[in-house]
C-alpha cells in the first residue's frame, strides 16, 4: 500500500510540477510578446508611444493624405515614356481599378490592387516630398501590362506632391510616373 500512495504522490507531484511550468511560460510567452509589440509600435522618448516609432515633432514631414484622403486610384500611368491615362479595366479584371490605401504615417505599408492582383509595399516619407519604397509583394496572379507598370512605376517613385486634389508620384528625373485621384 506505501509503495501505490507513493506512486500516486510522485503523479501528482509531476502533474503539478507540469501545471507550473506551463503556467511559467504562458506567462513567458505573453511578456515577451509584450515586448514585441512595444518596440514594434515604438516608443517616441517623449512619454508617449508613436505610430511605427517615428515622430514628426518638430520636423516638416508632409502626409500622403494631406487632402484628407486615404484611399487613392490611379488616373495615369508611365508607359513607354509617356503617361497613358487609364479609361477602363480590361475585360479579365478582378478589381475595378489600380488603387492604393495610405495610412496617415511617415513609414508604414500600402496596401491595394492592381487589375488582377492584390499588392503591398512599405514605405518611408522624408523631408522635401521624398519616398521610399520597399519589399513590394502581391498575389502574382498573372498580370498584365497595367500591373507591371504600376510594379516598375512603384519602384522608381523616389518624390511624390500633392496639387489640384492628384498625388503624383515622380521619379529621380522628376517626372511624373503615376497619378492618383481620390477613389
Amino acid at each position: 500500500m506505501l509503495y501505490a500512495e507513493a506512486g500516486l504522490f510522485a503523479s501528482a507531484s509531476a502533474s503539478f510540477i507540469n501545471i507550473q511550468y506551463k503556467l511559467f511560460m504562458k506567462t513567458k510567452i505573453l511578456f515577451i510578446t509584450g515586448l514585441i509589440l512595444f518596440f514594434a509600435y515604438g516608443y517616441s522618448g517623449n512619454g508617449e508611444l508613436s505610430k511605427n516609432g517615428s515622430t514628426a515633432n518638430n520636423v516638416n514631414i508632409p502626409s500622403l493624405n494631406s487632402n484628407k484622403t486615404s484611399d487613392w486610384k490611379v488616373k495615369s500611368l508611365n508607359l513607354s515614356g509617356e503617361l497613358a491615362n487609364i479609361s477602363s479595366p480590361p475585360a479579365k479584371a478582378l478589381y475595378p481599378d489600380i488603387s492604393i490605401l495610405i495610412p496617415d504615417t511617415v513609414k508604414g505599408n500600402i496596401t491595394g490592387n492592381t487589375f488582377l492582383n492584390y499588392i503591398w509595399v512599405d514605405f518611408e516619407i522624408k523631408g522635401n516630398q521624398q519616398i521610399n519604397f520597399k519589399n513590394y509583394g502581391g498575389s502574382r496572379i498573372a498580370e498584365d501590362n497595367w500591373g507591371r507598370a504600376f510594379e516598375d512605376n512603384l519602384r522608381n517613385t523616389v518624390k511624390f506632391n500633392i496639387s489640384n486634389n492628384e498625388l503624383v508620384f515622380k521619379d529621380s528625373l522628376d517626372k511624373p510616373v503615376i497619378v492618383f485621384i481620390p477613389k
